[in-house]
């Protein structure tokens, strides 16, 4: 958390998911609404924060599909970008996906975005994100392909 505070790299979104992403029927190019929690800070915050809905989404649902565009989604986010930078950007977001996942069941707005997941795959999805808070984390798309080799 203090490194995080103390990155100030870019301006944030500070609320991504899918119900702040509006599709125009005229145009089909996506729009942001609900700019209240915008922040500076560092890209890892909004690139975890959506994630993290998929990655429920993946899990609860059983589609290593999802997985697959998560990481297809940050290919594109980091083609970019330079290699090191990668390197830093994935290695932190491990831990902050990590813990966006378990404030979605543990967090205040937790019966808004996980209301659909049962009680019996909600230890199992809190378990899996787990394992990635590390001291040493591994890439995030390193871990995504591990969970689509796990699903299928």
């Amino acid at each position: 958390m203090d490194s995080y505070k103390t990155n100030h790299e870019c301006v944030t979104y500070g609320d991504m998911n899918s119900r702040n992403i509006l599709i125009a029927r005229s145009d089909k190019l996506p729009y942001l609404i609900d700019f209240d929690q915008a922040h500076i800070g560092s890209p890892v915050y909004d690139l975890a924060y959506i994630l993290s809905e998929f990655y429920v989404s993946a899990h609860f649902y059983k589609k290593p599909g999802i997985f697959s565009l998560m990481i297809d989604m940050l290919d594109v986010y980091f083609a970019r970008t330079s290699s090191s930078r990668r390197d830093l950007i994935e290695s932190q977001m491990s831990n902050h996906l990590a813990v966006q996942v378990i404030y979605r069941f543990n967090g205040p707005s937790r019966d808004s975005w996980t209301h659909y997941v049962d009680e019996e795959s909600k230890p199992w999805i809190i378990a899996s994100a787990t394992r990635l808070l590390a001291e040493d984390p591994e890439p995030v798309t390193l871990f995504l392909e591990e969970q689509v080799r796990e699903l299928t």
